[in-house]
C-alpha cells in the first residue's frame, strides 16, 4: 500500500487505505442513499467521515424525494392527456414514473457525481496545491437548462393537478356554456319536460289522496269489527262471530289493496324525483339529438379553455394554482440547490488527487513509449574521422573573401582580380 493513505490501490478489503481510524459500515439503505447522492460506497468507506457520509445520504434522500414527487406529477399529466375517460391507467403511470427516474438519474450524474472532480481540485487548491486543473461547480449552461426545465415541468404539473382538482367545476362550466349556446333548442324542449313533471306531480297527488281515503276506510272498518265483537259478547255468539269474520275478510282485502296502492305511490314518487333530478340531463339529451345544435366545447383544449375562464372568475382558484406551482417547482429545484451549497469533501479531494496521480503516471509512460530516440552527440572535428598519427596534415582552408564588391581602385598597389 502507498505510504500516503490517499494514494491507494483497489483491494478487496473496503477499509484498506482508509483515512480515518474506524471503518465505515454502510447497510443496504445507506448504500442506496449514498449512490443516489452521487457517491460510491467503496470510496466513501475509504475516505469519508461520518459527517460526510451523512451529507451524501441527505443528498440522496433529497434526490429520491424529488424523483417520487416528479413521478406522481408526470403520472397525472400522462393520464389526463392520453386517458380522458377518467380511468387511471397503470401503463401511463409507468411512463410518467420512468420519465421522472430518467431526469433524477441525470441530475445525480450532472450535479452530484460529475462535479466531484472539480470540487476535489478546489479542495486541493485551498490546501495549497498549485495546479492548472479546472475547479468549481457544474457548467452554467447545464444549470440554466435544468432550471428552465424545472420551471416548465412544475408549471405543467401544477396546471394538470389543478385541472384534476377542479374537474367538477370545469364540467359544469362546459355544460352551462353548451346549453347557453343552444338556447333556442332548450326553449323548445323545456316546456315538454315541464309538462311531464307537472303530470307526474299530479299523479303523485292523486295517488296520495287515494291512499289516504283507503286509510280512513280501513280505520272505520276496524272500528266496526271491534264494535261487532263487543256487541256479540253480550248477545248471540253465532251472529256476532259471523259478523266478525265477515268484517275481518273485508279488512284483509282492503289492506292488501292499500299495500298495492302504496307501492304504486312510491313508484310515482320515484319517477317524479328522477324527472326533477335529471331535468337538465334530459334537456341536454334532447339538445344532443337535435340536428341544428351547436357543438360542445369538449376535449383537452376545451377543458383548458373552460379552466382559464373559471380562474378569471375567482382569485382564490388562482392562488391555489400558484401555490401548487410553487410546491412543484420547489420539489424540482431542490437537488440543484443542494449542488450549489458548498460542503467540504475529503472524498472529492482524494478522488481528484488519485486522478492526477494516475494521469501523471500515464503521461510519463506515454513519453517513454512514443518520444523519438535522442541523436548521438556531434564530434569535435565536425563529424570527420579522427586523424591517425602518420596521416598528412590536412590543407589549410582558403581564406574567405570579405563581403562586398571589390574595389575598382587598388589599394597599396595591388591589381584587383579581373571580373568573370
Amino acid at each position: 500500500m502507498h505510504p500516503n493513505p490517499i494514494f491507494y490501490d483497489p483491494e478487496p478489503d473496503e477499509t484498506a487505505g482508509r483515512m480515518f481510524a474506524q471503518p465505515a459500515r454502510l447497510g443496504l439503505i445507506s448504500r442506496v442513499l449514498v449512490t443516489a447522492g452521487g457517491g460510491t460506497p467503496s470510496e466513501l468507506a475509504r475516505h469519508a467521515s461520518s459527517n460526510e457520509i451523512g451529507t451524501f445520504m441527505s443528498r440522496g434522500l433529497m434526490s429520491i424525494g424529488s424523483m417520487i414527487g416528479m413521478g406522481a406529477g408526470l403520472s397525472v399529466v400522462t393520464n389526463t392527456l392520453f386517458n380522458p375517460g377518467g380511468q387511471w391507467s397503470w401503463s401511463l403511470t409507468a411512463i410518467g414514473a420512468s420519465a421522472a427516474l430518467f431526469v433524477g438519474v441525470t441530475d445525480v450524474y450532472c450535479f452530484y457525481r460529475a462535479p466531484l472532480y472539480r470540487q476535489g481540485i478546489k479542495e486541493l487548491k485551498k490546501a495549497g496545491l498549485r495546479t492548472t486543473a479546472l475547479s468549481g461547480h457544474a457548467s452554467t449552461m447545464v444549470t440554466l437548462f435544468r432550471v428552465g426545465q424545472a420551471v416548465a415541468t412544475s408549471a405543467t404539473v401544477a396546471l394538470f393537478v389543478s385541472m384534476m382538482g377542479y374537474a367538477g367545476d370545469i364540467t359544469a362550466k362546459i355544460e352551462s356554456d353548451y346549453l347557453s349556446e343552444n338556447k333556442p333548442i332548450v326553449a323548445r324542449v323545456t316546456p315538454v319536460y315541464e309538462a311531464a313533471v307537472m303530470r307526474a306531480t299530479r299523479a303523485v297527488n292523486d295517488q296520495a289522496a287515494l291512499t289516504r281515503a283507503q286509510d280512513v276506510q280501513i280505520g272505520s272498518l276496524q272500528q266496526n269489527v271491534i264494535r261487532a265483537a263487543v256487541r256479540g259478547s253480550r248477545n248471540a255468539k253465532a251472529a256476532s262471530t259471523a259478523a266478525t269474520d265477515n268484517g275481518a275478510a273485508q279488512l284483509a282485502t282492503l289492506e292488501a289493496k292499500r299495500t298495492a296502492e302504496y307501492a304504486r305511490l312510491d313508484s310515482l314518487k320515484a319517477d317524479l324525483d328522477r324527472l326533477n333530478r335529471d331535468h337538465n340531463k334530459l334537456i341536454q339529451q334532447a339538445v344532443d339529438t337535435s340536428s341544428d345544435r351547436k357543438p360542445k366545447r369538449d376535449g383537452f383544449l376545451g377543458r383548458l379553455t373552460a379552466f382559464t375562464e373559471i380562474l378569471h372568475e375567482s382569485w382564490l382558484r388562482v392562488a391555489v394554482v400558484a401555490a401548487l406551482e410553487a410546491i412543484a417547482f420547489g420539489i424540482e429545484i431542490a437537488p440543484i440547490l443542494a449542488h450549489w451549497i458548498y460542503v467540504p469533501s475529503s472524498t472529492a479531494a482524494a478522488m481528484a488527487l488519485d486522478h492526477l496521480r494516475r494521469t501523471t503516471a500515464l503521461a510519463r509512460q506515454a513519453a517513454t513509449l512514443f518520444e523519438p530516440d535522442e541523436p548521438p552527440p556531434e564530434s569535435p572535428t565536425g563529424g570527420n574521422p579522427k586523424p591517425e598519427p602518420g596521416d598528412p596534415e590536412p590543407p589549410a582552408p582558403e581564406p574567405r573573401r570579405k563581403r562586398g564588391r571589390p574595389r575598382k581602385v587598388p589599394l597599396n598597389g595591388h591589381q584587383p582580380p579581373p571580373l568573370a
